[in-house]
């Protein structure tokens, strides 16, 4: 079995889904339950598209990685995403979502990092040499 996860993606929508494969496989030949499965796969879905969409202000190629390790005796799912992109923390930049308005007339915005936050257990951000890094954390068993 492997200890870990990691690829690298183009910063383009259809390099997403080999991501999302591969952290699903991963996470079903580690044992995970289809919950925590579910929420990872969902969750990553979201931060890859907002990075493919909104982090890069030029036209270039960029990689953007991402690294998921199984621990604490198969209790514990961490990913973490890295990209190059504008400096941007989506746990304070992104302002919480007017959950209790009529859909309709409820701003764009802020839905996914919500969804994120909610699902996994731990969710931090850093920039470091330049680099966006987004960890998220799911305990297995955990409610969402």
């Amino acid at each position: 079995m492997k200890k870990y996860f990691s690829i690298k993606i183009e910063n383009d929508p259809q390099a997403v889904l080999a991501a999302l494969d591969g952290l699903e496989q991963f996470a079903k030949e580690s044992g995970l339950l289809e919950k925590s499965i579910f929420a990872a796969r969902l969750c990553l879905e979201e931060v890859l598209v907002n990075i493919v969409s909104y982090a890069f202000i030029d036209k270039k190629t960029h990689m953007i990685q991402v690294h998921a390790e199984v621990a604490d005796d198969k209790r514990i799912l961490k990913i973490e995403i890295k990209d190059d992109g504008i400096a941007f923390n989506p746990l304070v930049m992104v302002p919480k979502p007017d959950l209790d308005s009529d859909i309709g007339n409820r701003p764009i915005g802020g839905l996914g990092i919500h969804l994120v936050k909610t699902m996994m257990n731990q969710v931090t951000y850093d920039r470091r040499e330049g680099k966006n890094i987004l960890t998220m954390i799911k305990v297995q068993g955990a409610a969402f």
